[in-house]
């Protein structure tokens, strides 16, 4: 499948699925390397309104385009822009964009829980996180930032990304708050 052939939650969540079992596989990319590539993408679509066809092409081309550089004022990201934990999804609706300008709030976000990904994975990598045995990182780790990482391959990441997507949702609606979502499920997922 094409990303060009995504129209609908369960094409998005097959392409994902296909991505990590294909690309993501053959891919010699750290995580780090794949979303900061992934942040350059993104940067480009500001005014373009969300799609799963322009999501599938965005997570796609993150395997061969060009990793923006990082910048260590990501390091001030230090949890993602959501309070994912809080059991008052009252709260967390808040912090959604809703309203007239609800995907530049919703983009903003996307921009941010990238920002934060990076740079709890550069503190992971300059901390040593990496060297240790590869049993210890699939079993989780706690980041520097206090937060919990269980993938750390782009294969993984994606595999429990789309996890719990409906592979057979015809729902073609969309926002920058489910690409987001997905990346941290992507972090989170076991």
């Amino acid at each position: 499948m094409e990303s060009s052939d995504v129209k609908t939650v369960g094409d998005f969540a097959r392409f994902v699925n296909n991505l990590a079992l294909t690309t993501a596989t053959e891919s010699q990319r750290s995580m780090e390397e794949y979303l900061r590539a992934l942040l350059g993408l993104v940067e480009q679509h500001p005014q373009d309104a969300p799609t799963f066809t322009l999501f599938a092409g965005l997570l796609g081309e993150a395997f061969t385009a060009e990793p923006a550089e990082f910048d260590r004022d990501w390091l001030n990201y230090t949890e993602p822009p959501l309070d994912y934990q809080s059991e008052d999804e009252t709260v967390a609706i808040e912090k959604i964009g809703t309203g007239p300008d609800a995907e530049k709030e919703n983009f903003q976000f996307l921009r941010e829980m990238l920002w934060y990904q990076i740079a709890d994975l550069h503190l992971m990598q300059e901390r040593g996180y990496f060297e240790k045995s590869p049993l210890m990182l699939y079993m989780g780790v706690t980041s520097p930032t206090n937060n919990s990482w269980y993938n750390f391959s782009t294969e993984s990441f994606l595999e429990c990304a789309v996890a719990s997507w409906d592979e057979n949702s015809q729902d073609s609606t969309c926002s920058w708050n489910d690409l987001k979502d997905l990346l941290w499920f992507g972090q989170n997922y076991e």
